[in-house]
Order: structure tokens, then C-alpha cells, then sequence
């Protein structure tokens, strides 16, 4: 009877769980979704107000502006909300298990922080350049297929005037800097990866190396050591998000400096006008 009774809570429980991750994910998706529909609004009335559109393209202020709205305010969007859950998330899970650990031994808390930070900055200092070579790569790829698009739109010209030679040469050089710098923003990820690994990897031993004197004194059980590295790991993991994610941040970086890139083009181009569509809006 007793068995039937947790069998049938584990179920509801189950259940329960998976309605509510699938809830979660909707909402998210919905509200990013809702979130790029008002920025892109917000960015295209701009765009077209005052003739922006056209100072920024003869005076070419900022490169790709529809690649700009179209991809980075998606990309911007959904990763926000994404980072944000993961910080709520760690935050939930840093006061949840940062108690246990400090009372099976306070040391071991000072160790986990100083690993933390440590990596941390070795991680700023490896993958300092992914956010330039991210934004580079962006802009190099929009390159490559705005060339493209300019061939589909100006097919009959460069037929007419076989112009085919000279546009092949123009779409390999745009390829050929992507792909160098593509190849660049590989190296940099590699040895970021390679640090990132071996982070990972000593999670497993520094607590067990730090307690274990006090289990061979006979001060703790086994017990207490696979307690220590569970609760360590999950601490570790709230406050190395940015050892984790440093490759995820340095393109979302890249993408918040590609928009206010933008944005700060538009508000000067549109110099008072921006301020009295503010003030009416």
C-alpha cells in the first residue's frame, strides 16, 4: 500500500515537473518574443524618422544596419532572458547550499572562493579578445552576404557588363576575412576551452583534498566528503558562471555593442528631432 502511494506521488510529482519546465520555457519564449517585437519597433521608427535611413547609408556611419535589426535584436532578446534565468537560478542555488557547505567546514568555503576568483580572472584574461573577434566575425559575415544579395539584386547589370570576374573577386576577399578571423575567434575559443576543462576537472578533487585530513583524523564520516563535493560543485557552479559562460557573455557582448552602436548613430543623426519623438511618444 505504502509502495502504490510513493509510486503514485513520484508520478504526480513527475508530472507536475514536466508541466512546469514546459510552462517555463513558453513564457520565456513568449515574453523574448514580445520584447523583440517592441525593440524592433522602436529601432525601425527611429530608423525611418527624419531620414535617418538615408544619412546613415551615404555617409556609411554604421556597416550591415538591416542585419542589426533583424539578427542582433533577436540575439540580444532571447539571450538576455536567458542569462538572466541562469543568474536567478544560481542565486537560488548559492543560498541554498552555500550553509551546508559553510558548516561542514568553513575553510573549504574560503578555498572555493579564492578557486572562483582565480578562475575567473584567468578566463578574463584568455578569452579577452573573444568580444572584438566576436564583433568582427558579425560584421565580416554580414559583408559577405550583403555582397550576395547585391549580386541577386543586380543580376541583369553585372550580366550585361560581364562584371562576373570582378564581383567573384570582391565575394572571396569578403569570404576570405571572414574566414581568417573566423579561424582567429577558433584559437581563442580552444584555449579558453582547454582552461574551462581542467576547471571543470579539479571541482572533483580540491574538496575532497581539503576534508579529507579531517576524515583521517577520524573528526568526519565518508559521508561528510561526498557531501562537501556535492555541495562545493554546485557552489562552484553558481559563482564561475563567468568561467562557464565566458564565450556565451563575449558574443552577447559583442551583440550590445553592435545596438548601441546603432542606437547611438540614430539619436545623433536625428540630433533634436530623437528628443521631441521622445517627448511625444
Amino acid at each position: 500500500m505504502i509502495t502504490r502511494q510513493l509510486a503514485k506521488d513520484w508520478t504526480v510529482t513527475k508530472d507536475t515537473s514536466l508541466w512546469f519546465f514546459v510552462l517555463r520555457d513558453y513564457a520565456r519564449e513568449t515574453l523574448s518574443l514580445r520584447w523583440r517585437c517592441w525593440m524592433t519597433s522602436y529601432f525601425m521608427q527611429r530608423y525611418l524618422t527624419d531620414r535617418t535611413f538615408y544619412k546613415i547609408q551615404s555617409q556609411s556611419i554604421i556597416d550591415n544596419p538591416d542585419q542589426r535589426i533583424v539578427d542582433d535584436l533577436s540575439s540580444f532578446t532571447s539571450t538576455a532572458l536567458s542569462f538572466s534565468l541562469t543568474l536567478f537560478n544560481a542565486a537560488v542555488d548559492l543560498i541554498s547550499f552555500s550553509n551546508i557547505l559553510y558548516t561542514i567546514y568553513p575553510p573549504l568555503f574560503v578555498v572555493l572562493l579564492l578557486y572562483s576568483i582565480g578562475g575567473t580572472v584567468i578566463s578574463i584574461f584568455l578569452g579577452k579578445g573573444l568580444v572584438t573577434l566576436n564583433f568582427l566575425q558579425e560584421k565580416k559575415e554580414a559583408d559577405f552576404r550583403y555582397g550576395l544579395v547585391r549580386v541577386r539584386e543586380n543580376a541583369e547589370s553585372i550580366a550585361f557588363y560581364g562584371g562576373e570576374d570582378n564581383e567573384l573577386q570582391l565575394l572571396l576577399q569578403r569570404f576570405t576575412s571572414a574566414f581568417e578571423n573566423l579561424t582567429q575567434l577558433l584559437i581563442s575559443s580552444r584555449n579558453l576551452e582547454f582552461f574551462t576543462n581542467g576547471y571543470r576537472y579539479l571541482i572533483q578533487i580540491v574538496p575532497a583534498a581539503v576534508v579529507a585530513p579531517m576524515y583521517f583524523s577520524g573528526k568526519i564520516e565518508f559521508g561528510v566528503i561526498n557531501q562537501s563535493v556535492s555541495a562545493f560543485s554546485h557552489i562552484l557552479g553558481d559563482v564561475s558562471l563567468v568561467v562557464y559562460q565566458f564565450q556565451a557573455i563575449s558574443a552577447f557582448s559583442a551583440v550590445i555593442d553592435r545596438l548601441g552602436m546603432r542606437l547611438r548613430t540614430i539619436v545623433e543623426e536625428m540630433g533634436d528631432s530623437a528628443l521631441c519623438y521622445d517627448k511625444w511618444e
